[in-house]
């Protein structure tokens, strides 16, 4: 799973993808996310912004079996738009061609 963003703009390019790298689970406590905004999947592979994020008390509670909630959430936190949620892996896309010389 992955969301789709409304295009944010960095310095070098924009970002169009969220993607979860990494979750470090305390249970019954809090999770620490780690997450990347990327280029398109499909053709545009960079890492614009990376960080981690921390999810806890009544907002780790209400996560429960819902893994779209901890995407949503962390969208809310980077003050990012959603423009839909992605069944699937990014990493699963074919590898974008370089661009020619």
């Amino acid at each position: 799973m992955y969301l789709k963003i409304e295009p944010a703009l960095y310095r070098t390019g924009q970002a169009k993808c969220l993607v979860i790298r990494n979750t470090s689970v305390q249970l019954g406590s809090r999770a620490v996310i780690e997450w990347s905004l990327m280029g398109d999947q499909e053709t545009d592979r960079r890492d614009y912004e990376s960080g981690g994020s921390q999810l806890a008390g009544d907002e780790y509670l209400a996560w429960g079996q819902n893994d779209a909630y901890v995407y949503e959430w962390l969208a809310t936190q980077l003050n990012l738009t959603v423009a839909s949620i992605e069944n699937g892996n990014y990493w699963d896309a074919p590898v974008p061609a370089a661009p020619p010389v």
